[in-house]
């Protein structure tokens, strides 16, 4: 199973998720509400996140490639 590469982690306005094939990263908030929803171009293998409209915290990014999905956590200070 592949993993995601998030940098740097933690972010504090932008950041990278690499994960090649990627083609939507959602980020949820710690209470699980969907703050911000990207979609990718499906065939870089990395991808930049501005995540400067974001509170300090913890986050989950769910990334999905075609059916299946896998999810990371991500700091911003």
């Amino acid at each position: 199973e592949m993993k995601i590469g998030i940098q740097p982690n933690p972010a504090k306005d932008h950041g990278k998720v690499n994960y090649p094939g990627c083609k939507t990263i959602d980020i949820y908030d710690s209470s699980g509400k969907l703050v911000q929803s990207v979609n990718t171009n499906a065939s870089d293998n990395s991808h930049d996140l501005d995540v400067s409209g974001l509170n300090k915290g913890y986050y989950t990014l769910r990334v999905y490639k075609d059916s299946s999905s896998i999810t990371a956590k991500l700091l911003i200070e």
